[in-house]
């Protein structure tokens, strides 16, 4: 298909971009007037150009959809989550104070350095199904609404009632008590205080030198990360390796 300058109409060579201006392989002469510069293309440059450019075209509109969904899903996430933080705020806003005297509080709790805190038998046994058993059955708790909680003092008891009327305590506070937590989290199987627990171990307490003690812990209570942690610290070094009891090898 021949092209005719767009000045003198005289045929002229074909003109394409590929990355620059170059002569295309139609056997087309150039415009004997000299205007070599005139944009024009043969029939097969133009459907290839054209080709290209609806594909262009093509990915574009698809890449600004996908785009203005995903911005669309980020700005209804970002209304769930104000909504969501506006929900926990309420239900976040006790005037009772966790484990303090109150005139509502019907249940109390004790440990054996004598510390005594007070609660509700509601949310206690809403957040625990041991708690829940332990109120639903005719024992000594149910008649006397006192409950002693043994093997932990009472620092780590006021946090573990934090949580449960809060599901918040800070990492700060559960350096000096994770332990003694994660026995009440296991014990009254509060999971996602357990989780958490997990979490903060792995992050901020497993070292090489703590490892082997908390291997015992890891299987007592279940602690899935930080037994994965243990056991590949273990595993990567022979020392800590030939520490371990032929009973303890067996575990790992």
């Amino acid at each position: 298909m021949a092209v005719f300058c767009g000045n003198c109409k005289n045929v002229i060579l074909c003109k394409k971009f590929l990355r620059r201006w170059e002569w295309c392989d139609n056997p087309l002469a150039r415009c004997s007037e000299g205007h070599a510069d005139t944009e024009a293309y043969c029939k097969k440059c133009y459907e290839d150009l054209k080709s290209e450019s609806d594909t262009l075209k093509y990915n574009y509109d698809r890449e600004s959809k996908e785009a203005r969904n995903k911005y669309a899903n980020l700005e209804n996430a970002i209304v769930q989550k104000a909504a969501l933080q506006e929900d926990v705020a309420f239900l976040r806003n006790w005037s009772f104070v966790p484990g303090e005297p109150s005139s509502s509080s019907d249940v109390t709790l004790c440990t054996l350095d004598g510390s005594i805190f007070y609660a509700h038998l509601l949310l206690l046994t809403n957040r625990s199904d041991v708690f829940r058993a332990m109120f639903e059955v005719d024992l000594v708790e149910k008649r006397s609404g006192n409950v002693l909680i043994k093997d932990v003092g009472g620092e780590s008891l006021k946090l573990f009632l934090k949580f449960l009327y809060s599901a918040q305590v800070s990492d700060e506070e559960i350096h000096g008590n994770y332990k003694e937590l994660v026995k009440l989290a296991h014990l009254y199987q509060v999971n996602l205080l357990l989780q958490k627990l997990d979490m903060f171990i792995v992050e901020h307490v497993l070292k090489k030198e703590n490892a082997i003690e908390l291997l015992k812990m890891v299987h007592l209570y279940e602690l899935e990360k930080t037994k994965e942690g243990v056991h590949k610290m273990i595993r990567n070094d022979s020392q800590m390796l030939n520490m371990l009891t032929k009973e303890m090898v067996r575990i790992l």
